[in-house]
């Protein structure tokens, strides 16, 4: 039995403001997309995002990572809900999204 794990793990990165951080730390849209492909060999977990940690690296943060991490949420929130006949060109589109970071 081949069991792959896919961590779906939101960047615990210092957060870049806190539109960020709510967005990041409020994925259970992600998590409801990722639940269909879910089976006996295949785990996605979303992982949660601790919000104050994120808050407190705010003034690490350009205006570039920002920006990034948006662009990287806006890919997510696009994502169509997976399939298991879809699994690998969703997870490549998935991992599409975080890719420029």
């Amino acid at each position: 039995m081949k069991l792959i794990t896919v961590v779906l793990a939101v960047i615990t990165l210092a957060g870049c403001s806190q539109s960020v951080c709510e967005r990041m730390a409020d994925n259970d849209d992600l998590q409801k997309k990722a639940e269909p492909c879910q089976s006996g060999t295949v785990t996605i977990t979303v992982n949660k995002l601790d919000v104050a940690k994120c808050e407190e690296g705010f003034a690490t943060c350009t205006e570039n990572d920002s920006a990034k991490l948006e662009e990287s949420l806006d890919c997510t929130d696009a994502l169509s809900t997976c399939s298991p006949a879809s699994y690998q060109d969703w997870a490549s589109s998935f991992g599409a999204c975080y890719a420029k970071m």
